[in-house]
């Protein structure tokens, strides 16, 4: 497991590369080990995504009568989670061979999951914003959308270095990612019977 003097190597790596400094990989754990290791970022992400399954469960609570919102209730979340995160990567293995980005995968994995894990610490913020501003829908639904597409943004900008400049290979595999981690999402809030 990194430690936290990692984990903070890796996270100013991220947000040199979200300069579109590319010196950014060089604080980042690039070997075999390094790729593995990656998948660490999770549980850093961990106090974020917590918050955003407190403020769902709240949400959820609110508007289904009745609802029963337990420990199996996050749990569910943190499965929907875990999943979101890690199987669009497995797609996009699965494709990196023919677009042609095979060599750059690992490097694209590492560096997206340490944004995965300052991602979920910004996408937290419209979840506090909800559980401290109660009647401030207008302003969560801003928020909201402000830091989706910041993160889009700064996915893209990370896979286009990643990919040595490739813009066209970049922008097919954000849209990917962002297809298949929110069509998965919506699928299986469904099937565990968490949607709202």
């Amino acid at each position: 497991m990194p430690t936290l003097y990692d984990v903070e190597a890796y996270l100013n790596g991220v947000l040199l590369l979200a300069r579109k400094r590319t010196d950014g990989f060089a604080w980042l754990d690039l070997s075999a080990d390094g790729f593995w290791r990656s998948f660490w970022s999770i549980l850093y992400a961990l106090p974020a995504l917590s918050v955003s399954w407190a403020s769902y469960r709240n949400a959820y609570l609110a508007h289904v009568e009745g609802a029963d919102a337990g420990a199996g209730f996050v749990l569910r979340l943190a499965f929907i989670d875990v999943a979101t995160w890690v199987l669009p990567l497995v797609v996009i293995g699965l494709i990196a061979r023919p677009i042609g980005v095979e060599r750059h995968f690992p490097r694209f994995v590492v560096a997206t999951n340490w944004l995965g894990t300052l991602s979920a610490y910004a996408l937290a913020l419209p979840s506090v914003l909800r559980m401290v501003l109660p009647g401030g829908d207008d302003l969560v639904l801003l928020a909201s959308i402000a830091v989706f597409f910041l993160v889009v943004f700064l996915l893209f900008r990370i896979t286009r270095l990643s990919f040595d400049g490739d813009a066209s290979s970049a922008t097919f595999v954000t849209i990917v990612s962002i297809v298949v981690s929110l069509a998965l999402s919506g699928l299986m809030q469904r099937i565990l019977g968490v949607a709202g």
